[in-house]
C-alpha cells in the first residue's frame, strides 16, 4: 500500500452531498419481493431464503473470468414488472441503463462499510478490499443487494487462516482471493516485505485455502521495489515474481505455482503509462526469463490492478492537483475498462481513515460515516461509463452523456443542469489547443440501435455560450456536419435531425469548434419498438444502397422530406445541396 509520508494540506472546495432517488423498479421490487434477490452477476450469483440458510453445498456457475459478461437479475419481479405497471394503470418510460462494470473496485479502510458507504457506490463499483482477511466488523450493509463484493487478503504469509476460513465460510459468495501485498516493499511504506524463498514456502497454504471454497486466486500485488527487504537485497517487482516461482518449483517437484490473475500496484501519473503497464510490462522481452517461462507454460495471465492512482508528485509536465487527479482518472478507467488484458481494479481509495480531500486529492468520499459525501473525484468515479459492450440505446431512451463506449478529449465534472437527473456531464466537449499549440478535436461515442431507415430528430441538452459545430459519424463514416444554435449560457435542449439506416451502430460526435461548449445527455426521438429485435440476422450498412419498387423517401439537409419515384433523378435548388436518396447523393 502506497503511503507518502508527508502530504500538503491544502484543502479542496466542500465536497458535494450525496444526490439520487431510488429507481422506482427496485423499490416495487424491495416492497413486493418476498426472499432476498439474486446477486445479478455471473459468478456471483448467491440464491439467498428468508432464513438465511446455508447451503449444502456452493453453488457455482461456469465463467471464464472474473471480468466476463454479467447477466441481469432473473426476479420473477423485475421479468413481470412492466405488465404490474400497465394493470396498475400507470405510464412510465422506463429508462435503459448499462450494466455495472464487473472491473471496478475501490480499496478501502475499516471501518467504513456503512449502508450510506454501499448505497453511494452501488451505481458503479462492483467489489473492495481492505487488506485483511475480513471485513471489520464483518459484513457489509446490503451487500447481496447493491452487488458490492468483498475480496479477501492474505496480506502476508503469517495472516490468519482460522479467521479467513470463518469467513469464507459464512459468505459462499465470495469468489476472490488476493494475495500477499507489495512482498518486494518494506512495512514502513505498506509492503508485506517477504522474500521470495518464504513467499514460495507459504503459497501452498494460499493455494489450498482457494481450493477448498472454490476461489480465484491471485498472485502477490506486486510495484516497482526501490527498499532492501530483509534479506539486504532490492527486489524489481519481474525478478521478485521470477524468483518466487523458481524458490515455488524447487519445494513442489517443479511445478508452478497457481496464479489465476497477476496483481500490479501503480502510482504513475499519467494515463498512458498505466496503460503501457498493464498491457505491455510483464510481457516484454527484457523482463526476468523466469517469469517468461512461467507465461509460455501457463499461457498469459489478464491483470488486477488492485492500487492505482497519480501519486508521483509534480514531474514529467504533471502538476497535482484535484483537476489532474480527476481527469487522468477518467482516462485510466477508460483504459482499464477497454483492455481486455484487465480483469479488475481498485481505485486507491476511499476514505483510508480521513474525511477530508487534500493532497494528492485521491480520496473518493469526505463527510463522515454519519454524513457521507462524495468528493468531485468520488461521485465522477462511482457513476463513470461502465463501457458495456451489450448496452445499446434505442429511440426515446435518454442517453447519459457520460455513458459513451468510448471519448477522447472530454473532461466530465459533477452535473449542473437543475432540470437533468444526472450525477455527471461532460463538462468540456469542444476542440482545443494543446500545450503544443496542435488543434485537438474531442469526441465521444455511443452504440445505438435504430429499426427503420428514416430521418430522425436526435435531441441533446447543451450549454454554450456561443453555439457549437458537431460532426456526426456513423460506424465511422461521417454523416453530416451541424452547426447548433448558442444556448446563450444557459442548459436547454437542442434538436438535429440525422438519417439513420435500421441495425446496430457506433454514433460518434466529434466537436469542431472551439468554443467552451458541454453536454449532460441526448435522445434519438422515437419509441424504443423503433429497434432491430433481432440483430444477428440482419446485417445492415450505414450507406448500403437499396432496391425497393416503390418511391423512396429522400430529404434534403434541413429535413425536410421530398418524394422522387425510382430512378428518377431530383433537382435541387440552391441552398439545398444535397439530397440522399437511397443511400446515394443526388444533387
Amino acid at each position: 500500500m502506497f503511503a507518502p509520508a508527508a502530504l500538503s494540506r491544502c484543502k479542496n472546495p466542500p465536497p458535494l452531498p450525496l444526490q439520487g432517488v431510488e429507481h422506482l423498479t427496485e423499490k416495487l421490487i424491495k416492497e413486493t419481493e418476498p426472499y432476498h434477490p439474486i446477486s445479478g452477476s455471473v459468478g456471483f450469483f448467491r440464491f439467498l431464503n428468508p432464513k438465511n440458510i446455508p447451503p449444502p453445498h456452493r453453488l457455482r456457475l461456469p465463467h471464464k473470468a472474473w471480468a466476463g459478461e454479467r447477466g441481469d437479475s432473473p426476479h420473477p419481479m423485475r421479468r413481470h414488472l412492466p405488465i404490474l405497471l400497465m394493470l396498475l394503470g400507470w405510464s412510465i418510460a422506463m429508462p435503459a441503463q448499462m450494466k455495472r462494470s464487473p472491473k471496478r473496485g475501490i480499496c478501502e479502510n475499516n471501518p467504513h462499510y456503512t449502508e450510506a458507504w454501499t448505497q453511494a457506490l452501488k451505481p458503479g463499483v462492483s467489489w473492495t478490499y481492505n487488506w485483511a482477511v475480513a471485513p471489520e466488523p464483518d459484513g457489509l450493509h446490503s451487500a447481496e443487494a447493491s452487488g458490492i463484493r468483498f475480496a479477501p487478503m492474505c496480506w502476508n504469509h503469517q495472516f490468519s487462516e482460522q479467521k479467513l476460513r470463518r469467513y469464507l465460510a459464512a459468505h459462499p459468495e465470495t469468489e476472490l482471493l488476493l494475495g500477499y501485498n507489495e512482498p518486494n516493499f518494506t512495512s514502513g511504506d505498506g509492503g508485506s516485505n517477504i522474500t521470495p524463498a518464504i513467499a514460495a514456502r507459504y503459497w501452498p497454504k494460499v493455494e489450498q485455502i482457494a481450493e477448498d471454497y472454490g476461489l480465484r486466486l491471485v498472485s502477490p500485488a506486486m510495484n516497482f521495489g526501490y527498499q532492501k527487504l530483509t534479506d539486504g537485497k532490492v527486489w524489481g517487482l519481474d525478478e521478485w515474481l521470477g524468483a518466487f516461482i523458481e524458490e515455488y518449483r524447487k519445494l513442489n517437484d517443479n511445478r508452478d505455482p497457481r496464479m489465476d490473475y497477476i496483481a500490479l500496484h501503480t502510482y504513475m501519473n499519467w494515463a498512458s503509462s498505466v496503460r503501457w503497464f498493464v498491457d505491455e510490462y510483464l510481457y516484454a522481452s527484457d523482463r526476468d526469463q523466469r517469469l517468461r517461462d512461467y507465461f509460455a507454460r501457463n499461457g498469459r495471465k489478464q491483470i488486477f490492478l488492485t492500487e492505482f492512482s497519480a501519486g508521483e508528485g509534480d514531474k514529467d509536465g504533471f502538476t497535482t492537483t484535484e483537476d489532474s487527479q480527476i481527469d487522468q482518472m477518467v482516462q485510466k478507467v477508460q483504459i482499464l475498462e477497454q483492455s481486455d488484458n484487465v480483469a479488475g481494479y481498485a481505485w486507491f481509495m476511499g476514505i483510508g481513515g480521513s474525511f477530508t480531500n487534500s493532497f494528492p486529492y485521491w480520496h473518493v468520499f469526505a463527510g463522515s460515516d454519519a454524513n457521507l459525501q462524495f468528493t468531485e473525484l468520488g461521485r465522477i468515479y462511482a457513476h463513470l461509463s461502465a463501457f458495456d459492450k451489450t448496452c445499446y440505446w434505442k429511440p426515446g431512451q435518454l442517453i447519459p452523456a457520460k455513458d459513451y463506449i468510448d471519448m477522447a478529449d472530454c473532461k466530465l465534472r459533477h452535473n449542473t443542469d437543475s432540470e437533468s437527473e444526472q450525477q455527471i456531464e461532460l463538462s468540456e466537449f469542444q476542440q482545443y489547443r494543446n500545450w503544443e499549440q496542435k488543434v485537438i478535436t474531442p469526441y465521444v461515442e455511443y452504440q445505438i440501435n435504430v429499426g427503420t431507415r428514416k430521418m430522425y430528430t436526435l435531441s441533446m441538452r447543451l450549454c454554450n455560450e456561443s453555439g457549437t459545430t458537431i460532426e456526426f459519424l456513423l460506424d465511422g463514416r461521417k454523416l453530416v456536419s451541424r452547426s447548433l444554435p448558442s444556448t446563450k449560457g444557459q442548459w436547454a435542449t437542442v434538436t438535429t435531425s440525422l438519417m439513420l439506416t435500421p441495425g446496430l451502430h457506433r454514433l460518434r460526435l466529434n466537436n469542431v469548434k472551439q468554443a467552451p461548449n458541454r453536454m449532460n445527455w441526448l435522445r434519438i426521438e422515437g419509441t424504443e419498438d423503433d429497434a432491430v429485435e433481432d440483430p444477428a440476422s440482419a446485417v445492415f450498412s450505414p450507406l448500403a444502397p437499396e432496391t425497393q419498387s416503390e418511391a423512396l423517401p429522400c430529404y434534403d439537409l434541413s429535413g425536410r422530406r421530398i418524394t422522387a419515384s425510382p430512378g428518377r433523378r431530383i433537382t435541387a435548388s440552391p441552398g439545398r445541396r444535397i439530397v440522399i436518396q437511397g443511400g446515394k447523393k443526388v444533387y
